[in-house]
Protein backbone atom coordinates (compact mmCIF):
# COMPACT_ATOMS: atom_id res chain seq x y z
CA UNK A 1 0.00 0.00 0.00
CA UNK A 2 1.57 3.18 -1.05
CA UNK A 3 -0.68 5.38 0.82
CA UNK A 4 -3.97 5.12 2.96
CA UNK A 5 -6.19 7.38 -0.10
CA UNK A 6 -4.73 4.06 -2.49
CA UNK A 7 -6.28 0.99 -1.24
CA UNK A 8 -4.25 -2.59 -2.34
CA UNK A 9 -6.09 -4.72 -4.62
CA UNK A 10 -6.86 -7.98 -2.94
CA UNK A 11 -6.80 -10.72 -6.05
CA UNK A 12 -7.38 -13.24 -3.65
CA UNK A 13 -10.97 -12.13 -3.95
CA UNK A 14 -12.11 -12.72 -7.15
CA UNK A 15 -14.14 -10.28 -8.09
CA UNK A 16 -11.94 -7.83 -7.86
CA UNK A 17 -8.96 -9.77 -9.78
CA UNK A 18 -11.80 -10.26 -12.35
CA UNK A 19 -12.37 -6.42 -12.49
CA UNK A 20 -8.55 -5.88 -12.23
CA UNK A 21 -8.31 -8.51 -15.15
CA UNK A 22 -11.47 -6.89 -17.33
CA UNK A 23 -9.67 -3.27 -17.03
CA UNK A 24 -6.52 -4.19 -18.70
CA UNK A 25 -8.05 -5.96 -21.09
CA UNK A 26 -10.52 -2.60 -22.23
CA UNK A 27 -7.07 -0.67 -22.34
CA UNK A 28 -5.69 -3.27 -25.03
CA UNK A 29 -9.38 -3.72 -27.27
CA UNK A 30 -9.79 0.07 -26.98
CA UNK A 31 -6.79 1.52 -27.56
CA UNK A 32 -5.15 -1.34 -30.02
CA UNK A 33 -2.18 -1.57 -27.48
CA UNK A 34 0.60 -4.41 -28.31
CA UNK A 35 1.07 -5.47 -25.07
CA UNK A 36 1.58 -4.51 -21.28
CA UNK A 37 3.59 -3.62 -19.05
CA UNK A 38 2.74 -5.77 -15.46
CA UNK A 39 3.98 -3.81 -12.66
CA UNK A 40 5.17 -5.52 -9.14
CA UNK A 41 4.88 -9.06 -10.37
CA UNK A 42 6.42 -10.56 -7.02
CA UNK A 43 4.12 -7.77 -4.84
CA UNK A 44 1.02 -9.58 -6.02
CA UNK A 45 -0.85 -12.99 -5.99
CA UNK A 46 0.13 -15.36 -8.59
CA UNK A 47 -3.08 -15.62 -9.59
CA UNK A 48 -3.42 -11.92 -10.65
CA UNK A 49 -0.22 -12.37 -13.32
CA UNK A 50 -2.06 -15.76 -14.08
CA UNK A 51 -5.64 -14.70 -14.68
CA UNK A 52 -4.78 -11.63 -16.84
CA UNK A 53 -2.08 -13.76 -19.17
CA UNK A 54 -5.08 -16.61 -19.65
CA UNK A 55 -7.29 -13.79 -20.77
CA UNK A 56 -4.95 -11.91 -22.89
CA UNK A 57 -4.18 -15.19 -24.98
CA UNK A 58 -8.03 -16.61 -24.72
CA UNK A 59 -9.63 -13.32 -25.45
CA UNK A 60 -6.86 -11.63 -28.01
CA UNK A 61 -4.62 -13.98 -29.70
CA UNK A 62 -6.86 -17.05 -30.78
CA UNK A 63 -6.84 -15.04 -34.80
CA UNK A 64 -2.85 -15.15 -34.43
CA UNK A 65 -1.68 -11.80 -33.49
CA UNK A 66 0.53 -12.18 -30.48
CA UNK A 67 0.72 -9.18 -27.71
CA UNK A 68 3.73 -8.89 -25.14
CA UNK A 69 3.22 -9.21 -21.99
CA UNK A 70 5.98 -7.74 -19.96
CA UNK A 71 6.64 -7.99 -15.89
CA UNK A 72 8.41 -5.68 -13.34
CA UNK A 73 10.04 -7.79 -10.77
CA UNK A 74 12.59 -5.66 -8.72
CA UNK A 75 15.71 -7.76 -7.89
CA UNK A 76 19.58 -7.71 -7.50
CA UNK A 77 23.07 -8.92 -8.10
CA UNK A 78 25.80 -10.24 -6.75
CA UNK A 79 29.07 -10.45 -7.78
CA UNK A 80 29.80 -14.09 -6.98
CA UNK A 81 29.52 -17.50 -8.58
CA UNK A 82 26.57 -19.92 -9.39
CA UNK A 83 24.42 -20.41 -7.22
CA UNK A 84 24.71 -16.72 -6.12
CA UNK A 85 22.28 -15.18 -8.07
CA UNK A 86 19.90 -18.09 -8.53
CA UNK A 87 17.80 -16.38 -6.49
CA UNK A 88 17.39 -13.34 -8.46
CA UNK A 89 17.14 -15.69 -11.47
CA UNK A 90 14.29 -17.71 -10.30
CA UNK A 91 12.13 -15.34 -8.80
CA UNK A 92 11.90 -13.22 -11.67
CA UNK A 93 12.12 -16.56 -14.12
CA UNK A 94 9.26 -18.16 -11.89
CA UNK A 95 6.60 -15.71 -13.61
CA UNK A 96 7.41 -16.32 -17.23
CA UNK A 97 6.33 -19.16 -19.53
CA UNK A 98 3.13 -20.07 -21.55
CA UNK A 99 0.64 -19.99 -18.88
CA UNK A 100 2.01 -16.40 -17.35
CA UNK A 101 4.62 -13.72 -18.83
CA UNK A 102 6.55 -13.27 -22.09
CA UNK A 103 9.27 -11.92 -20.28
CA UNK A 104 10.56 -9.33 -17.52
CA UNK A 105 12.90 -6.54 -16.94
CA UNK A 106 16.35 -8.06 -16.34
CA UNK A 107 17.31 -6.53 -13.10
CA UNK A 108 20.27 -8.97 -13.10
CA UNK A 109 21.90 -7.84 -15.99
CA UNK A 110 21.25 -3.16 -15.17
CA UNK A 111 22.49 -4.01 -12.26
CA UNK A 112 25.45 -6.59 -13.10
CA UNK A 113 26.42 -4.52 -16.25
CA UNK A 114 24.54 -1.25 -17.49
CA UNK A 115 25.80 1.53 -14.67
CA UNK A 116 28.88 -0.75 -13.50
CA UNK A 117 30.90 -1.46 -17.22
CA UNK A 118 29.16 1.61 -19.59
CA UNK A 119 28.44 4.12 -16.69
CA UNK A 120 31.23 4.07 -14.52
CA UNK A 121 33.73 2.08 -16.33
CA UNK A 122 34.13 0.21 -12.97
CA UNK A 123 33.83 -3.18 -14.99
CA UNK A 124 35.07 -3.82 -18.32
CA UNK A 125 33.99 -5.39 -21.45
CA UNK A 126 34.67 -9.13 -20.64
CA UNK A 127 32.39 -8.47 -17.51
CA UNK A 128 29.77 -7.31 -20.01
CA UNK A 129 29.90 -10.36 -21.96
CA UNK A 130 30.10 -13.07 -19.79
CA UNK A 131 26.76 -11.58 -17.96
CA UNK A 132 24.91 -11.69 -20.86
CA UNK A 133 25.81 -14.82 -22.21
CA UNK A 134 25.04 -16.36 -18.50
CA UNK A 135 21.42 -14.34 -18.31
CA UNK A 136 20.71 -15.83 -21.64
CA UNK A 137 21.49 -19.39 -19.96
CA UNK A 138 19.47 -18.56 -16.99
CA UNK A 139 15.97 -17.43 -18.71
CA UNK A 140 13.58 -19.77 -19.36
CA UNK A 141 13.76 -20.71 -23.33
CA UNK A 142 12.08 -18.46 -25.03
CA UNK A 143 11.93 -15.84 -22.90
CA UNK A 144 11.61 -12.13 -24.58
CA UNK A 145 13.39 -10.14 -21.46
CA UNK A 146 13.81 -6.58 -21.11
CA UNK A 147 17.18 -5.28 -21.05
CA UNK A 148 17.86 -1.43 -20.05
CA UNK A 149 20.00 1.51 -19.10
CA UNK A 150 17.62 3.25 -17.11
CA UNK A 151 13.90 3.70 -15.79
CA UNK A 152 11.36 5.42 -13.76
CA UNK A 153 12.94 3.44 -11.03
CA UNK A 154 16.70 4.76 -11.30
CA UNK A 155 18.77 7.71 -11.53
CA UNK A 156 19.79 9.06 -15.32
CA UNK A 157 22.04 7.02 -16.96
CA UNK A 158 24.09 10.30 -18.09
CA UNK A 159 24.02 11.15 -14.70
CA UNK A 160 25.32 7.74 -13.46
CA UNK A 161 28.14 8.60 -16.05
CA UNK A 162 29.29 12.00 -15.15
CA UNK A 163 29.22 11.15 -11.14
CA UNK A 164 31.25 8.39 -11.49
CA UNK A 165 34.08 9.11 -8.76
CA UNK A 166 36.28 11.43 -11.11
CA UNK A 167 36.56 13.65 -8.38
CA UNK A 168 35.44 14.90 -5.20
CA UNK A 169 32.59 17.00 -6.77
CA UNK A 170 31.41 13.48 -8.70
CA UNK A 171 30.63 11.40 -5.97
CA UNK A 172 28.64 8.17 -7.20
CA UNK A 173 26.42 8.63 -4.36
CA UNK A 174 24.99 11.90 -5.44
CA UNK A 175 22.90 10.91 -8.20
CA UNK A 176 20.81 8.92 -5.52
CA UNK A 177 19.93 11.61 -4.03
CA UNK A 178 16.28 12.90 -3.82
CA UNK A 179 15.96 16.52 -2.09
CA UNK A 180 19.77 17.87 -1.25
CA UNK A 181 22.88 17.56 -2.92
CA UNK A 182 21.12 16.47 -6.16
CA UNK A 183 22.56 15.86 -9.83
CA UNK A 184 22.96 17.93 -11.85
CA UNK A 185 23.73 18.72 -15.77
CA UNK A 186 27.53 17.51 -17.37
CA UNK A 187 29.76 19.87 -17.84
CA UNK A 188 31.84 18.17 -20.37
CA UNK A 189 31.26 15.87 -23.23
CA UNK A 190 32.34 11.96 -21.35
CA UNK A 191 28.95 11.46 -19.75
CA UNK A 192 27.28 11.49 -23.53
CA UNK A 193 29.75 9.39 -25.08
CA UNK A 194 29.35 6.90 -22.36
CA UNK A 195 25.73 7.03 -22.72
CA UNK A 196 26.20 6.75 -26.83
CA UNK A 197 28.29 3.87 -26.04
CA UNK A 198 25.86 1.94 -23.65
CA UNK A 199 23.04 2.94 -26.28
CA UNK A 200 24.57 0.97 -28.70
CA UNK A 201 25.40 -2.19 -26.40
CA UNK A 202 21.24 -1.74 -25.38
CA UNK A 203 20.00 -2.01 -29.17
CA UNK A 204 22.29 -4.88 -30.32
CA UNK A 205 21.23 -7.22 -27.18
CA UNK A 206 18.51 -9.46 -27.41
CA UNK A 207 15.62 -9.62 -26.15
CA UNK A 208 13.00 -6.27 -26.12
CA UNK A 209 15.18 -3.08 -25.11
CA UNK A 210 13.86 -0.47 -23.48
CA UNK A 211 14.50 3.21 -24.01
CA UNK A 212 13.02 5.71 -21.29
CA UNK A 213 12.20 8.86 -22.50
CA UNK A 214 14.96 11.68 -22.45
CA UNK A 215 17.59 8.71 -22.12
CA UNK A 216 17.31 8.67 -26.12
CA UNK A 217 19.17 12.29 -25.84
CA UNK A 218 20.76 11.82 -22.47
CA UNK A 219 18.40 13.62 -20.14
CA UNK A 220 20.07 14.33 -16.48
CA UNK A 221 18.68 13.59 -13.45
CA UNK A 222 19.30 11.71 -9.84
CA UNK A 223 16.59 9.61 -8.64
CA UNK A 224 12.73 9.80 -8.64
CA UNK A 225 11.75 12.94 -8.76
CA UNK A 226 14.14 14.04 -10.60
CA UNK A 227 14.68 11.42 -13.02
CA UNK A 228 11.39 12.59 -14.23
CA UNK A 229 12.16 16.40 -15.27
CA UNK A 230 9.74 17.23 -18.69
CA UNK A 231 11.18 16.19 -22.20
CA UNK A 232 13.02 18.50 -24.67
CA UNK A 233 12.52 18.87 -28.01
CA UNK A 234 15.31 19.02 -30.22
CA UNK A 235 15.44 23.06 -30.16
CA UNK A 236 16.24 22.95 -26.49
CA UNK A 237 18.89 20.14 -26.37
CA UNK A 238 22.84 21.33 -26.43
CA UNK A 239 25.61 20.20 -28.46
CA UNK A 240 26.41 16.81 -26.54
CA UNK A 241 23.00 15.74 -26.58
CA UNK A 242 22.12 15.87 -30.49
CA UNK A 243 25.05 14.30 -30.77
CA UNK A 244 23.96 11.65 -28.69
CA UNK A 245 20.63 11.92 -30.14
CA UNK A 246 21.49 10.96 -33.98
CA UNK A 247 23.35 8.29 -32.49
CA UNK A 248 20.24 6.90 -30.80
CA UNK A 249 17.81 7.66 -33.94
CA UNK A 250 20.79 5.63 -36.46
CA UNK A 251 20.59 3.00 -33.23
CA UNK A 252 16.71 2.86 -33.76
CA UNK A 253 16.87 2.54 -37.18
CA UNK A 254 19.10 -0.23 -37.10
CA UNK A 255 17.35 -2.19 -35.45
CA UNK A 256 14.59 -1.83 -37.37
CA UNK A 257 15.78 -2.48 -40.82
CA UNK A 258 18.19 -5.34 -39.21
CA UNK A 259 15.86 -8.49 -38.40
CA UNK A 260 19.32 -10.41 -36.58
CA UNK A 261 18.82 -7.48 -34.21
CA UNK A 262 15.81 -8.37 -32.95
CA UNK A 263 15.76 -11.56 -33.74
CA UNK A 264 19.24 -13.21 -34.02
CA UNK A 265 21.05 -15.22 -31.29
CA UNK A 266 23.91 -13.58 -29.42
CA UNK A 267 27.34 -15.09 -30.75
CA UNK A 268 30.37 -13.84 -28.99
CA UNK A 269 33.03 -12.67 -31.22
CA UNK A 270 35.99 -10.69 -29.42
CA UNK A 271 36.33 -9.13 -25.80
CA UNK A 272 38.81 -7.64 -24.13
CA UNK A 273 38.62 -5.29 -21.33
CA UNK A 274 37.88 -2.09 -23.53
CA UNK A 275 36.43 -4.05 -26.59
CA UNK A 276 33.68 -5.76 -27.39
CA UNK A 277 32.50 -7.32 -30.43
CA UNK A 278 29.52 -9.76 -31.01
CA UNK A 279 27.10 -10.99 -33.69
CA UNK A 280 23.15 -11.85 -33.70
CA UNK A 281 22.85 -14.68 -35.80
CA UNK A 282 19.62 -15.94 -37.28
CA UNK A 283 20.87 -18.20 -39.89
CA UNK A 284 24.07 -18.59 -42.34
CA UNK A 285 24.54 -15.10 -43.50
CA UNK A 286 21.78 -13.83 -42.17
CA UNK A 287 23.29 -11.74 -39.20
CA UNK A 288 24.74 -8.68 -37.63
CA UNK A 289 27.86 -7.50 -36.07
CA UNK A 290 28.14 -5.38 -33.17
CA UNK A 291 31.11 -3.57 -32.25
CA UNK A 292 32.13 -1.27 -29.24
CA UNK A 293 35.42 0.26 -27.45
CA UNK A 294 35.90 2.31 -24.36
CA UNK A 295 39.46 2.82 -25.71
CA UNK A 296 40.92 6.17 -25.89
CA UNK A 297 42.75 5.24 -28.84
CA UNK A 298 41.15 3.44 -32.43
CA UNK A 299 41.18 -0.51 -32.33
CA UNK A 300 42.15 -2.82 -35.05
CA UNK A 301 40.07 -5.71 -34.54
CA UNK A 302 39.69 -9.17 -36.19
CA UNK A 303 37.08 -11.60 -35.76
CA UNK A 304 35.58 -15.03 -37.48
CA UNK A 305 32.93 -14.03 -40.05
CA UNK A 306 32.62 -17.06 -41.63
CA UNK A 307 32.81 -19.78 -38.92
CA UNK A 308 30.70 -18.18 -36.51
CA UNK A 309 28.20 -16.03 -38.54
CA UNK A 310 28.19 -17.78 -41.80
CA UNK A 311 29.58 -15.14 -44.04
CA UNK A 312 30.56 -16.48 -47.06
CA UNK A 313 33.89 -15.30 -48.52
CA UNK A 314 33.86 -11.71 -50.11
CA UNK A 315 30.68 -10.42 -48.35
CA UNK A 316 31.23 -6.76 -48.33
CA UNK A 317 29.51 -5.70 -45.05
CA UNK A 318 28.48 -2.21 -44.29
CA UNK A 319 28.43 -0.06 -41.04
CA UNK A 320 24.86 1.08 -40.21
CA UNK A 321 26.08 4.05 -38.12
CA UNK A 322 28.98 5.75 -40.20
CA UNK A 323 28.66 3.74 -43.84
CA UNK A 324 32.37 2.49 -43.30
CA UNK A 325 32.67 -1.37 -45.54
CA UNK A 326 34.73 -4.31 -44.69
CA UNK A 327 34.82 -8.15 -46.51
CA UNK A 328 35.20 -10.99 -45.27
CA UNK A 329 38.43 -13.04 -46.49
CA UNK A 330 38.56 -16.10 -48.22
CA UNK A 331 39.55 -17.50 -44.66
CA UNK A 332 36.24 -15.99 -43.55
CA UNK A 333 38.23 -13.34 -41.15
CA UNK A 334 36.82 -10.00 -41.44
CA UNK A 335 39.02 -6.91 -40.07
CA UNK A 336 37.81 -3.43 -38.89
CA UNK A 337 38.64 -0.41 -36.49
CA UNK A 338 36.40 0.74 -34.27
CA UNK A 339 36.85 4.75 -33.89
CA UNK A 340 38.15 5.43 -30.69
CA UNK A 341 35.21 5.65 -27.86
CA UNK A 342 33.07 4.69 -30.60
CA UNK A 343 30.98 1.64 -32.01
CA UNK A 344 29.79 0.28 -35.44
CA UNK A 345 27.12 -2.24 -36.82
CA UNK A 346 28.02 -4.17 -39.57
CA UNK A 347 25.39 -5.92 -41.90
CA UNK A 348 25.12 -6.84 -45.87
Amino acid sequence: MFADYLPDIDHSVGEANAQFVADAAWWLDEFDLDGLRVDAVKHVEEAATRNLAAAVREGFERAGTKYFLMGETAMGWSDCPDPCNDDNYGTIARYIGPFGLDGQFDFVLYHGVSYRTFAWGDSGMLHADYWVRHGLDKWPAGAVMTPYIGSHDTPRFVSHADYRGQDGQHDKGVPGNQWDNTAVAPSDPEPYRRTRLALTWLFGLPGAPLLYYGDEYGQWGGADPNNRLMWRPDDELSADELATLAHTRKLGTARQQLAPLRRGAYVPLYADEDTLVFGRKIADGDAAIVALTRAGAPQMVTVDAGPALGFAAATELTDALAGGKATVTALGKLSFTIPAGGSLIFAP
